[in-house]
């Protein structure tokens, strides 16, 4: 983690440096870094809306849920050039289901709260590394799995059992809810975004429809 740190600082300490201040700048470092770990569960791969506080030179971050996190204004410059990307992605690579299910990054200095921050075999694709990115209209089939009504964002599950975030753009978004009165799987017509594999990472759904017959008690 230390390593990380001068990474950031885009220098290493000389020897003759004070220990004090390298002890206060490894641990104003190693602080943005828990942030980017944080950034990194908040977007889920996926874009984020950002949006600059100048009250208190803060960061406010959204998510396609609609999930939100207030970070450092220092961060900006990280998250725009990726500079931690990889080595984060190679913290959490040992991660897989059923057999290293997490791992506990933690740091401790002296006088000063233990930093502690979990990522789980589950949210490791969102620390890996993606290149290219494409998004055009498409239709593609899943299952709803939730929905927040206030902001109509939620999660869509895919063929391959992978969770994807969405968003329901189309008309009549005061009905869209009862998608969730039918079973089955649905198909819709989106705009989406696809990672250098092609796999879907975020949908913005225009219009859905379910594949298979109303339930038997829903009105027309």
């Amino acid at each position: 983690m230390v390593i990380l740190a001068w990474i950031v600082l885009g220098q290493a300490p000389g020897p003759l440096q004070n220990l004090e201040m390298v002890h206060d700048a490894a641990r104003w470092v190693i602080t943005r870094i828990f942030s980017m770990i944080e950034v990194k569960k908040l977007a889920q791969n996926g874009p984020l809306d950002i949006t600059i506080n100048g009250n208190n030179n803060t960061l406010f971050l959204l998510n396609a849920n609609g999930a939100n996190l207030e970070v450092p204004i220092e961060l900006l410059e990280l998250i725009r050039d990726k500079s931690l990307d990889s080595d984060l992605s190679k913290i959490v690579s040992p991660l897989e289901p059923s057999k290293i299910e997490s791992t506990k990054v933690t740091a401790e200095t002296e006088d000063q709260p233990t930093l502690e921050e979990t990522v789980t075999s589950d949210e490791r694709e969102y620390f890996s590394l993606s290149t290219t990115v494409t998004t055009r209209e498409a239709e593609i089939t899943g299952k709803f799995i939730s929905l927040n009504k206030e902001n109509n964002r939620g999660t869509f599950e895919l063929q391959n059992g992978k969770h994807v975030p969405y968003k329901y753009s189309g008309p009549n978004a005061d009905t869209f809810p009862r998608q969730f009165a039918r079973k089955g799987p649905a198909q819709v017509n989106c705009i989406a975004t696809f990672d250098e594999n092609l796999e879907p990472k975020q949908l913005d759904v225009k219009a859905a429809r379910h594949l298979q017959a109303k339930l038997p008690l829903e009105s027309n």
